[in-house]
């Protein structure tokens, strides 16, 4: 059930219009759906740290399925929280 939550997820971003920063996240759910979780991690760190609400999401969801990371309920909580915030 998680895993069919994060790939609606991962598609749901997907469609999203990425202004600004369409390259860059664009390459981090890439590299994600390619299973190259380091690369993603990167990106999404990155981009997560400069507010973005994507990249604030997606790190969530790594931390929670522990794709690419110590898996930590309490990490992807906080990402999924911050990116709530913002909206």
């Amino acid at each position: 059930m998680l895993r069919i939550f994060h790939i609606a997820i991962i598609l749901a971003c997907l469609a999203l219009p990425s202004p600004g920063h369409g390259a860059d996240i664009q390459s981090g759910q890439e590299a994600y759906l390619a299973g190259d979780y380091q690369t993603a991690l990167e990106v999404f760190r990155t981009l997560a740290a400069q507010g973005d609400v994507e990249a604030q999401h997606m790190l969530g969801s790594m931390y929670e399925s522990g794709k690419g990371v110590f898996k930590s309920n309490e990490e992807g909580s906080k990402w999924h929280r911050s990116a709530a915030e913002k909206g």
